[in-house]
């Protein structure tokens, strides 16, 4: 069939317009078609291709028993650049769409019945464009009367949705991507929708954090599935991010949770950050996090033991130092500068030098034989004396250890300084008071021991043999008393540590046989020793 040129008429004047298809429609030769030329047309049906062809929306008609079909400017696109257009005018719908009759013949003769129908987004293909389509569409058909009130046709109202429905499905796509990236991210993370903070996506590190089981939070209200951790300020922070937009970040922060039946302290870094959608509408939180709960309650630790250890260094006066061996650079505390005479009061820095040079001329050997000895050992043990910047002196206590590289050379030392000026006076104290003790206990025994030589002299020249034998033993006992007294109250082995006992064998029968000589002297009944194999008796 061709269309051809023909002359306008009353029917024409309706069919006025229309762009394109208006005027195909108006010059299509209709008279070869079941529905007759123009100027037979009922006019119900002028009406209707009236309105389709002025709509700026998609719009078909299919006409009496064979579905002669009608078409606007608005559909045209949706034939496709092929050869379908302009031969889809004025042809039989199921010549037209073989492809979709299996799908749309249904569909018409359910309309065809009086009852419209209506689909969204409804696949089906079409043949265009060379080849066969996967097309969506939005789409009406309602049945059209003609002028005796029989229904005698339909009418399609449609657009295509093909590009939104692909559209949707890739976002749908890269939100599982993205869904599936969150469930398998290293880190906590999860995705709040709404206002209400349904829990739509929660990874595993997530749920450990919370301490709860996957279908306890999905899809859930966040502070449903978690009441522990509401009134905590959470809310305020996630409902300032959905209404704002701002992101919010948090280091270290503390929050109450219970998990695996009790309730714990749980340090998170973490991060909100509102979702929006391609109209720049905010739909929901991503939180991100990391739990430090073990790092903090070390660092915690560390931070305690360190407090513990400066209070007890401050009870105990002891000052601090640290020495860089490389640089010379020293570090110390207050109660150091302060040993040392308030040093940094005079000067607002100063070198390890500064204070070297505060060394008592005749101690600064055993300091520099110190430090050589801890280079090798790396313990460092010193006592020496200071002068201060105001001339007085003091005597201090270093105690350290070094640090070496790991080629073994020193390249720090730490360590304390104590004044010991107090210790150093009372142990010269205690010296004096032992050489004074020493002299006043000498003396007399000294004294003790001439009698008794002269009197053993004496009973010698007398004969008497039994006084004698006690004399003899006076004073062998003083003399045992002189000896502990010479070590006991020896001041120098006392403070170079060298006091000690001397081991020494002896006759074990002949020290009882002595004890019991002795102890007859004080009694009137006579002491017997029996000594056998079975051991010693005393009777």
């Amino acid at each position: 069939m061709h269309p051809k040129e023909t002359p306008k008429s009353n029917h024409n004047l309706f069919l006025q317009g229309g762009g394109e298809m208006g005027e195909l429609t108006r010059s299509f030769d209709w008279s070869v078609t079941p529905v007759g030329c123009i100027e037979k047309w009922p006019q119900s049906l002028l009406s209707i291709v009236s309105i389709i062809l002025s709509s700026k929306s998609p719009m078909l008609l299919w006409w009496g028993n064979d579905l002669i079909q009608f078409y606007n400017d608005a559909y045209r696109p949706s034939l496709g650049i092929d050869e379908k257009h302009p031969k889809s005018l004025g042809q039989k719908v199921k010549e037209c769409w073989p492809e979709t009759w299996p799908v749309i013949s249904p569909l018409i003769t359910k309309v065809l019945t009086g009852e419209s129908v209506w689909f969204e987004e409804q696949l089906i293909p079409i043949y265009r464009n060379g080849l066969l389509e996967d097309i969506f569409w939005r789409f009406s058909y309602s049945p059209v009367r003609d002028d005796s009130g029989t229904i005698n046709g339909v009418l399609v109202v449609c657009n295509e949705t093909t590009q939104k429905v692909v559209g949707v499905k890739r976002l749908e796509e890269s939100g599982n991507t993205f869904k599936n990236m969150i469930l398998q991210a290293p880190v906590a993370m999860c995705i709040l929708r709404g206002e209400s903070l349904i829990v739509e996506v929660a990874n595993d590190k997530i749920l450990e954090i919370w301490g709860k089981k996957f279908d306890e939070v999905i899809n859930k209200p966040l502070f449903e599935g978690l009441p522990t951790a509401a009134e905590q300020g959470l809310e305020e922070i996630l409902e300032n991010v959905f209404f704002t937009g701002e992101t919010y970040s948090a280091f270290e922060l503390k929050i109450h949770l219970l998990r695996k039946g009790k309730m714990e302290n749980v340090y998170l870094n973490f991060i909100y950050q509102a979702l929006k959608e391609g109209d720049g509408n905010i739909s929901g939180i991503l939180a991100v996090a990391v739990e430090v709960t073990e790092e903090v309650e070390v660092r915690q630790r560390i931070e305690m033991a360190e407090e513990r250890a400066r209070l007890a260094i401050s009870a105990s006066g002891i000052g601090t130092f640290d020495l860089d061996l490389q640089t010379n650079y020293l570090a110390t505390s207050s109660r150091y500068d302060e040993i040392f005479g308030g040093l940094k009061t005079h000067k607002e820095n100063h070198s390890h030098h500064d204070y070297v040079s505060l060394i008592h001329p005749d101690d600064i050997d055993a300091r520099e034989k110190a430090f050589e000895i801890a280079r090798h050992t790396g313990k460092l043990n010193f006592e020496s004396r200071i002068v201060r910047p105001d001339t007085t002196i003091r005597w201090i206590k270093v105690e350290g250890i070094i640090h070496k590289n790991q080629g073994g050379l020193p390249v720090r030392a730490i360590g304390v300084v104590m004044d010991i000026t107090d210790l150093k006076y009372l142990l010269k104290q205690k010296d004096d008071f032992i050489g004074i003790a020493s002299h006043e206990l000498k003396t007399p025994i000294t004294t003790i021991k001439a009698y008794t030589q002269i009197l053993e002299e004496m009973l010698k020249s007398k004969g008497n043999s039994s006084e004698l034998s006690i004399v003899s033993k006076l004073d062998k006992y003083v003399q045992k008393l002189i000896h502990l007294i010479n070590d006991m109250l020896d001041a120098t082995k006392m403070i170079t540590g060298h006091l000690q006992f001397n081991y020494s064998e002896f006759e074990f029968d002949k020290m009882v046989s002595e004890i019991i000589s002795d102890l007859q002297l004080t009694m009137t009944k006579k002491i017997e020793l029996q000594l056998s194999a079975k051991g010693c008796f005393v009777k």
